[in-house]
């Protein structure tokens, strides 16, 4: 009998192991930028804005008509960032998990996708304007920044940098 609660305990410490292994893999994932297509691995994503629109403007695709003036959060993983209500929900891209949030947002800016994804899809349920497949929003705005979402355009108009602090 001591045997077999040996090797449960280790198994139990064994599958703890792993828990934490595959909690820091996703972490590690989620720093990975995926480009549309690539040889070997995909370019890691900076921290804060590394590229700040050319003319101000951050252009994608209309999937939500509408227009509003908001400020940005850029939520890399809608289980651990929080998106108060009002803010424009800037993100890579969105499944299900994401849709409780969308009532939150006065918009969304995606980075991937297109009209009939769920994101683009989930904001029109919602009525709030949407521009998806921007590629690089979540690294050219910066949380903070005040923006015009129009998505009826498919534009995000940067008016106003974020105050660093």
């Amino acid at each position: 009998m001591t045997g077999r609660i040996e090797v449960e305990a280790e198994l139990a410490i064994l599958a703890g192991k792993r828990l934490r292994a595959r909690r820091e893999r996703r972490t590690e994932y989620l720093t990975l930028q995926l480009p549309e297509l690539w040889v070997g691995a995909p370019p890691r994503i900076s921290t804060g804005p590394d590229l700040a629109p050319r003319d101000g403007v951050v252009r994608g695709i209309a999937a939500g008509q509408g227009q509003v003036t908001g400020r940005v959060r850029i939520i890399a993983d809608i289980g651990t960032d929080e998106l108060l209500p009002g803010e424009v929900l800037v993100c890579a891209t969105t499944d299900p998990s994401w849709a409780a949030a969308f009532p939150l947002a006065c918009a969304v800016v995606i980075d991937v996708g297109g009209v009939m994804s769920h994101g683009a899809i989930v904001a029109r349920e919602f009525g709030i304007p949407c521009v998806i497949n921007t590629r690089t929003g979540t690294r050219e705005l910066a949380t903070g920044d005040l923006v015009t979402v129009d998505g009826t355009a498919g534009t995000v108009t940067l008016l106003e940098r974020a105050v660093s602090v």
